[in-house]
């Protein structure tokens, strides 16, 4: 067997890229999973372990928030038609790109969840008057997956008012 050395092969500039990013960094927490499964275990106390890890892997998968970062895909950035995604036999259909909104209709503030629906759990607050990009409308558009701040979660059609 030949012996070699790992100087000697030659790395892409998006390979030296993601290597000097992964030093240069401090690790950034991610709790989102934890609050997903916090959540599944907590609406399936009285089923089997493996029946509730199951539910909470599903759970995750439904409704974790997907980023990717500049430079993090090997895809170069080529425009795609926008094909409806499907989980569970929900489509989810996509905002257009950047597409910009207002909250409206709150007092205050309302709710950022991890899921599409008033049951999924609360992830954080959007003020009246915070601008938000759409990022994608659930099948029959009454939540749209939004980001802000650094945030991402969901927000109800209701207080979602689009800029033009």
């Amino acid at each position: 067997m030949e012996k070699f050395h790992i100087a000697d092969i030659p790395k892409t500039d998006r390979i030296t890229h993601l290597v000097d990013n992964l030093y240069a960094k401090m690790p950034v927490i991610e709790s989102a999973r934890a609050k997903l499964v916090t959540e599944s275990y907590k609406e399936t106390e009285d089923e089997p372990i493996i029946t509730r890890r199951a539910k909470a892997f599903a759970h995750i998968l439904h409704n974790i928030p997907i980023i990717i970062r500049e430079k993090g895909t090997p895809v170069p950035p080529i425009p795609t038609p926008v094909v409806p995604a499907v989980v569970d036999n929900v489509i989810y259909n996509a905002a257009p790109e950047h597409e910009q909104a207002l909250i409206r209709g709150v007092r205050e503030w309302c709710n950022v969840r991890a899921g599409a629906g008033t049951n999924s759990a609360v992830i954080g607050r959007a003020n009246l008057g915070q601008q938000i990009s759409l990022l994608r409308w659930n099948a029959d558009e009454s939540w749209c997956f939004v980001e802000f701040n650094g945030l991402q979660g969901w927000i109800a059609k209701q207080f979602i008012l689009p800029i033009k």
